[in-house]
């Protein structure tokens, strides 16, 4: 029995709606109980640029500062993480000059499931950064599922699907 049988341990992926130049998105989100009532949060936002860049946060809440209620915790942080997201990509492509920021406010963020991390690791060009996020993240289940999906082969450069993942 190791210290996070009985805690709150979980992860969430998601596709972003494609944008140019970006390809789609991957965004994985992880919650876990790092102490009675207190919850870590973590933000990794993959994109299929040409620097392969990965956007991420990791946020806290504790003690008093928070709902009771599990769920509500639960609730409380996933939807800051995918607002940070959100914030996080605007001031990417803004700084870019690639969109106006109002029009991120709209942006498509689809939940999608763990064979959206295979198809992330064998077709991106980006896959590879899954890796570092396996040796950053604190938590368990998306460690144990990113050691699974490292444990495939990727597909060759020239076979790869331009564009990463399609919204599903």
């Amino acid at each position: 029995m190791t210290l996070f049988d009985e805690q709150m341990n979980t992860f969430a992926l998601f596709h972003v709606q494609p944008l140019p130049g970006l390809g789609t998105p991957l965004l994985i989100t992880a919650i876990t109980e790092t102490a009675p009532h207190d919850l870590a949060g973590e933000m990794h936002l993959l994109l299929e640029d040409a620097e392969r860049t990965v956007l991420q946060i990791a946020v806290r809440l504790s003690g008093d500062a928070q709902p009771t209620d599990e769920a509500d915790r639960t609730s409380m942080l996933q939807d800051e993480l995918l607002s940070q997201a959100r914030q996080r990509l605007a001031l990417y492509l803004q700084d870019r000059g690639h969109i106006p920021t109002a029009h991120l406010s709209r942006m498509e963020v689809l939940e999608t499931n763990r064979n959206a991390l295979v198809h992330f690791w064998m077709h991106s060009p980006s896959g590879d950064k899954l890796t570092s996020i396996r040796r950053q993240t604190m938590a368990p289940d998306l460690c144990e599922q990113l050691d699974l999906v490292a444990s495939l082969p990727r597909l060759p450069p020239e076979v790869r699907i331009a564009g990463g993942s399609p919204i599903h």
